[in-house]
């Protein structure tokens, strides 16, 4: 599919000021809401200390930075929020190399000293990569994972911070799950699994409502290099359906929710892109469906970066392609919220200059209509 060229003027403008000085270059970003007011805040990973750092959300669309948060673990390099105890503030989940911490959030923009520090998420897991749901019917959020050597599971909220084990699946071949997402993929209101392995094998996992997890089939093979995936309604049909991004074939794939815990082959769009695909963000656009946001980057040289806006016209479901502005930063992380409070979600932007390892990043809100 050969998309239309990107149109000329951007869909987004700058949204408030950049951050301020000092801000780290981020190796991923997630929005949370983190001192209690309306405006959406972000935690990001710094790419070179291996910190935590939370910019609050700011009227106009800037963004206050707080110092570090010590989550005691060795390259934090996954990010995640939930509600893992009982008192209504949004903690922060990091999973790295050296554990996994949680830092219970206060409600005021700070957080109680990290627990479960240098462990892993659960013994014996190499986990890799973690998303967060509610699988059973408490009032905490659990979290899926998977693992290096094949395995997809759930860890179970005790609501004290800590997890105890949930359902897990070792998958029928050997190999890393290079992503994870979760969604209700056969509409029984139980959250799923979709877990991405390496060589391009898909595969959902059925949650039972209670902790628990099973295969709901065979792997579906994509084929190519996908490293990334988001579940969502990308077209008219129902149901939910599964986006992939493939780095080294520098496209973005689509592919349709069928019947039941599965999705169609081969794919309804397959979205080229100008470089390797570097991440990728859910936007959602006119009800039912939802878009996407995706950073490319010159896989070579680590420059030229282009951040593309990509939609299904809601009436005869051809995608389109808009290139938005950015300038000549390195671009390295994408969030969405509506950062200004309009209605509209807007884009929450992480980039460095060029060479990114010598200076301080920048975090910048994009709005989908202007200030």
């Amino acid at each position: 599919m050969t998309l239309p060229a990107p149109s000329a003027a951007s869909p987004f403008v700058p949204l408030g000021s950049p951050s301020p000085a000092g801000t780290p270059v981020p190796r991923e970003l997630v929005v949370g809401y983190f001192d209690g007011d309306a405006y959406p805040d972000v935690a990001t990973t710094d790419f070179l200390e291996g910190t935590i750092r939370i910019l609050l959300g700011r009227p106009g669309g800037g963004f206050d930075l707080r110092a570090p948060l010590d989550f005691a673990i060795s390259s934090p390099n996954r990010i995640r929020t939930g509600h893992f105890d009982l008192d209504g503030f949004q903690d922060l989940l990091a999973n790295g190399s050296g554990g996994h911490a949680v830092l219970l959030g206060n409600g005021d923009g700070t957080f109680a000293p990290a627990q479960g520090i240098v462990e892993p998420l659960l013994p014996g897991k190499n986990v890799r990569e973690i998303a967060v749901g509610e699988f059973n019917p408490d009032a905490f959020d659990d979290v899926a994972y998977g693992t290096g050597d094949g395995h997809v599971g759930i860890a179970l909220s005790t609501g004290a911070g800590t997890f105890v084990p949930g359902g897990d699946v070792l998958l029928p071949l050997p190999g890393v799950v290079e992503a994870i997402t979760t969604g209700d993929m056969d509409g029984d209101g139980d959250l799923d699994v979709v877990a991405l392995q390496l060589g391009g094998l898909l595969y959902i996992l059925e949650g039972d409502g209670a902790g628990g997890l099973s295969l709901a089939g065979p792997a579906v093979v994509l084929g190519g290099t996908p490293k990334s995936l988001l579940t969502g309604v990308f077209n008219l049909s129902g149901g939910l359906d599964v986006a992939v991004l493939d780095d080294v074939h520098q496209q973005v794939r689509i592919y349709a929710g069928g019947p039941g815990l599965s999705i169609v082959l081969p794919p309804i769009a397959s979205l080229p892109l100008p470089q390797a695909g570097l991440v990728m963000a859910k936007y959602r656009t006119l009800p039912p469906l939802e878009a996407l946001a995706v950073i490319t980057i010159d896989s070579d040289t680590f420059t030229d970066g282009h951040l593309l806006f990509l939609a299904a016209d809601p009436v005869t479901g051809a995608w389109s392609s808009e290139e938005i502005e950015v300038g000549s930063q390195v671009l390295v992380g994408l969030a969405v919220a509506d950062v200004d409070l309009d209605g509209p979600a807007d884009l929450i932007v992480g980039a460095a200059p060029f060479p990114f390892y010598v200076v301080d990043g920048v975090i910048q809100a994009y709005s989908a209509t202007g200030p």
